[in-house]
């Protein structure tokens, strides 16, 4: 069960993040095949692909950002139900890159574990600190981990880095309402993404080359499209918030390990705030003696 829980809560991270970052392309909208409300037919003044491309380009420029990610999940492997929930919270600075990020997961079957992880970018290297106290039982047990900066590496905090396939994906789009989030005034959308498209992402992740073969045509055939929530501040045209449920992209995955696995809900909620002027910082004094993680 352990490598097909890293398979769910990987795919999971790498499609959450893909989605949204999709959503910030600056050509706005599925290749001129996509179906888009125009603004008459909404009674709003802009239409669906006009705010999305306003926020593509309003997203574009922006140099750091503050995330808040959360994913819950119900499934059931071996006659044996199982409930996960995951927040993680990140800074975020993208040039050159450098993340500040917490994750904690809760299992009621299971302890909470929290994990801190800071990644800098020097020179041409990406230099990861993780604090694995809770994964080893020792408090203070700082690691690190070097690899070279690629495209790959730097997709996985880089929100505009999956918009050109994004584009290949997205096949409706709708204003489904105005709400405020945050404070701030937002077009509610519902964006329709095609589930095969979402797949080719993956070939753009270190997630994507270790795993993508496990990921046959038929998984995908049998897929359903993904629906996407998002809300665009009508100020700026920030993208503030993505909600989705993920359960019906991952079934046709999971369907092909054994065990029985059904997904019942992967619910995933992510939020940006502070564009442009989230908080400096730097590395822990307790983790600047990390120790190279053992392999």
């Amino acid at each position: 069960m352990k490598m097909k829980q890293v398979f769910i809560f990987g795919l999971i991270c790498v499609l959450a993040v893909a989605l949204f970052a999709g959503c910030s392309s600056q050509n706005g909208g599925g290749g001129g095949e996509a179906e888009d409300q125009g603004a008459v037919e909404t009674g709003h003044a802009l239409s669906a692909k006009e705010i999305l491309a306003a926020s593509a380009e309003a997203m574009s420029a922006y140099g750091n950002y503050r995330a808040l990610m959360r994913v819950e999940m119900e499934m059931s492997a071996l006659d044996e139900d199982m409930t996960m929930d995951i927040d993680t919270e990140m800074d975020v600075f993208t040039d050159p890159l450098k993340v500040k990020m917490k994750m904690t997961m809760d299992m009621p079957e299971l302890s909470s574990i929290v994990m801190d992880t800071y990644v800098f970018q020097e020179g041409d290297d990406l230099v990861t600190y993780m604090d694995l106290s809770a994964a080893f039982g020792t408090p203070g047990a700082w690691y690190k981990t070097v690899e070279p900066v690629s495209a790959e590496s730097l997709s996985q905090y880089n929100l505009n880095m999956y918009s050109n396939t994004f584009l290949e994906s997205y096949v409706q789009a709708e204003i489904a309402s105005e709400e405020l989030v945050g404070g701030m005034e937002c077009y509610k959308l519902d964006v329709v993404i095609d589930a095969s498209g979402m797949m080719k992402l993956l070939d753009t992740t270190d997630f994507g080359q270790q795993f993508g073969e496990e990921i046959t045509p038929d998984m995908i055939a049998a897929m359903e499209n993904l629906t996407a929530t998002i809300w665009i501040s009508k100020d700026g045209f920030y993208q503030v918030k993505v909600e989705m449920d993920m359960a019906d992209i991952l079934n046709p995955i999971m369907s092909q390990f054994e065990g029985d696995i059904d997904v019942s809900r992967m619910w995933l909620s992510l939020m940006t705030s502070d564009i442009g002027k989230t908080p400096d910082f730097t590395l822990p004094e307790e983790a600047k003696n990390a120790e190279f993680l053992p392999s």
